[in-house]
């Protein structure tokens, strides 16, 4: 039994022995819980993170066994980055969507996959794909440069590299391609090469150019530029300079060949928008409207562009008044 005596003696070692006791266990349950999902959907702005989390194939496993690393530097790291995010979500430093560009998963080294992952995959789930993981292994890719959503999956406004035009960043039928691009490097001999929307009968007439000025980069995947070009009969997607008031290509080929440009410009009266000063298209046709205005300015913007005769084509024949036309 311990006397007055020894308990005075060994009091501040053992209050020493407590506090430590004490300290660890609270970063213990600090880290813990910052290292659960739960966590950080506290925080309003990290919400749908949490919900794609939620359905997606890593949902048993904690944040910090992928955004931790391994080691107690890496540990210390990404606590440390806690306190940068509480700042940014207090001060509403932050960009929405958040990690957009996945670079949270760009910290990610492979040797945390490795931790649960085998390096000699050799099935691929996904019908009509096979990817040998080994090849790009060798060539020193990140996991994440591929499966940068694959904990946070379906979310809209984010870049899924898993998609096929993400893996034209280094695939390619371009010259100087980093990796080759020829289909059969990844889908077997059975698979559909065509992609769905190719199958519409309208596709090649009306589809194919709205889905194109929304994104060139699924064309680029199968198709050279000369592709489109030939089939236009002209340089698309027209360069900057098309439509410029220096060079101004874009009036030589409409003098040249003008059925060419309303393949496309479906609009009506889609030049007049630029070209016609005053023109309103609540009034109806440039046709009706024209006189109106070459009255009031003269003919100096029309011969920018027609011959003096032009307008004899319509008017000479007895179609002067718009009412006619």
């Amino acid at each position: 039994m311990f006397t007055r005596e020894a308990l005075l003696k060994y009091r501040v070692p053992m209050i020493v022995a407590c506090a430590l006791v004490m300290w660890f266990s609270f970063l213990w349950l600090a880290a813990a819980t910052t290292s659960h999902p739960l966590f950080c959907g506290l925080c309003h702005e990290m919400s749908a993170e949490v919900r794609a989390y939620s359905i997606s194939p890593h949902a048993e496993v904690n944040c910090y066994a992928c955004h931790g690393g391994t080691g107690l530097g890496a540990f210390v790291r990404a606590k440390t980055d806690l306190v940068a995010f509480v700042y940014r979500h207090v001060t509403r430093l932050y960009g929405e969507p958040i990690n957009k560009r996945g670079a949270l998963a760009e910290r990610i080294t492979n040797e945390t996959c490795l931790n649960c992952h085998t390096p000699k995959r050799v099935v691929t789930p996904t019908k009509g794909i096979r990817i040998d993981h080994v090849v790009h292994t060798k060539q020193k890719m990140a996991c994440t440069q591929c499966h940068n959503r694959v904990s946070h999956p379906g979310l809209s406004g984010r870049r899924d590299f898993l998609k096929m035009d993400a893996c034209f960043r280094c695939h390619g039928v371009q010259p100087g391609a980093k990796a080759t691009g020829q289909c059969g490097k990844c889908h077997p001999s059975t698979f559909d090469l065509k992609p769905r929307t190719h199958r519409s009968k309208v596709w090649a007439r009306k589809n194919h150019g709205a889905s194109a000025r929304k994104d060139r980069r699924p064309c680029a995947m199968c198709h050279f530029k000369t592709f489109c070009d030939k089939c236009h009969q002209l340089a698309m997607p027209h360069p900057r300079d098309w439509a410029g008031p220096t060079l101004n290509r874009h009036a030589k080929a409409g003098v040249k060949a003008p059925l060419i440009c309303v393949r496309c410009h479906t609009q009506r009266d889609f030049c007049s928008t630029c070209h016609h000063k005053g023109y309103d298209a609540r009034k109806g046709s440039w046709v009706r409207q024209h006189f109106q205005i070459v009255r009031k300015n003269g003919i100096y913007d029309c011969v920018r562009c027609h011959s003096l005769t032009f307008c004899a084509t319509c008017h000479v024949n007895g179609l002067s008044q718009p009412g006619r036309l």
